[in-house]
């Protein structure tokens, strides 16, 4: 995601806790998540901003399409650009994110970083931010710091022309392993002072595979009418549970530490309401029991196109990036206002998930046998990819058409 931040560097206050020692990083070996007190607190209340900015984004992307979207990746683009505002901006951000101390979303930011990816050894995950900037200026010691202690961020001064262009389309496609190709389709306009950016990659193996044998053409009913797709079929134990207006399976990867949630609504119910009145996050606090059965659910890959998610935002509460607010990344005093978007993949198949997640801001001034019970994501339906202890809710979206 492309992001934008400034703050002094953070210091530790008396009566505060210290950090916890992040572990050293050992190729093939798994480390445990410890978290602080404070990064707890501060963990579930961006845990809990990824289901609402999931809802908010099926109701301005509509239900009409598939969307698919990256909670993490937005949280910490506001944590970020929560650094670099003014206070009525900086109010809104920690509103929504639930979370009123900045240095604690900043040190689980670091986390999420360096340890997330540490999880678990079976699964790929990884981040990367940059932030670009036109050369004529001078990138403010503390914010370039605190980026660069918090959130590993790479500066770079550059003439924005085609090199600068294709440096950043490279990096994204890099970093995304070629899911998302470019956020560039032109040299930015003189207005654009500098793209800050982060993007998140991710992928692991279903910890009981899918047999490819097993699957079937079957039909997908969507808001558009039927389709024949290729749906995965497995019988056995699944984790699963059910509400009176859904049906939920979980999936686990590699080693456990990961897991993707598919959520069925109740045939006949409100797909706008029912993602509205949070049936993602009930989903994930509902309790799971192991329960023999046929599930069936679909092979299939998704890309956006970019989304606007300024509208997004501007549902929970965050309104003042539209504005022209005084910008602290650079020595000099600079107005700016944040134009967000998000480009996003992800696929399912018989082995696993991949999915990537760039997020940017253009700083502008101016059914197997022998199981009865089945189900069966045949028809528009919700899912997420979380980490387990965190419950960082990496991806999330809603399939209505295949």
């Amino acid at each position: 995601m492309l992001l934008v931040g400034c703050s002094d560097e953070p210091q530790t206050q008396p009566g505060q806790e210290d950090p916890a020692p992040v572990p050293e990083a050992v190729p093939g070996q798994e480390v445990e998540i410890n978290l602080t007190a404070a990064e707890s607190r501060a963990a579930d209340a961006t845990q809990a901003f990824g289901y609402d900015f999931f809802a908010a984004m099926s109701a301005t992307q509509g239900v009409d399409k598939n969307m698919v979207c990256s909670p993490a990746s937005a949280s910490i683009l506001l944590s970020m650009l929560a650094n670099a505002s003014t206070a009525d901006t900086r109010a809104e951000i920690l509103a929504a994110l639930g979370c009123d101390d900045l240095d604690a979303l900043n040190s689980l930011a670091n986390k999420e970083l360096t340890q997330l990816p540490l999880a678990d050894a079976q699964v790929a995950l990884t981040y990367a931010n940059a932030f670009w900037y036109r050369d004529r200026l001078t990138l403010n010691h503390a914010f370039g710091k605190t980026m660069a202690d918090s959130y590993d961020m790479e500066a770079y001064a550059r003439k924005f022309d085609l090199a600068f262009t294709e440096e950043v389309n490279a990096w994204v496609n890099d970093k995304t392993k070629g899911i998302i190709t470019k956020i560039l389709d032109r040299i930015p306009d003189e207005e654009c002072v500098a793209i800050l950016a982060n993007a998140l990659y991710f992928k692991g193996a279903w910890s009981s595979k899918f047999d490819k044998t097993k699957t079937e053409r079957r039909k997908f009913k969507g808001i558009n009418g039927s389709t024949t797709i290729y749906m995965m079929i497995s019988g056995g134990a699944q984790l699963y549970a059910e509400a009176d207006d859904f049906q939920a399976v979980k999936l686990k990867f590699g080693s456990k530490g990961f897991e993707a949630i598919f959520v069925l609504p109740s045939i006949g119910a409100d797909f706008n309401t029912f993602i509205s009145k949070g049936a993602l996050r009930r989903a994930a606090e509902v309790q799971y029991n192991r329960k023999d059965m046929t599930l069936a659910l679909p092979r299939f890959k998704f890309r956006s196109d970019g989304m606007d998610i300024n509208g997004a935002l501007g549902l929970m509460g965050i309104k003042d990036i539209n504005n022209f607010r005084k910008l602290t990344a650079f020595t000099e005093d600079i107005e700016a206002r944040h134009d967000i978007s998000q480009k996003t993949g992800v696929e399912f198949n018989e082995e696993g998930a991949e999915a990537a997640a760039v997020t940017s801001t253009f700083i502008g001034t101016a059914l197997g046998p022998g199981h009865g019970f089945v189900v069966q994501f045949d028809r528009p339906f919700i899912f997420m990819i979380r980490e387990a202890t965190t419950g960082a809710i990496l991806f999330a979206g809603h399939i209505v058409k295949l």
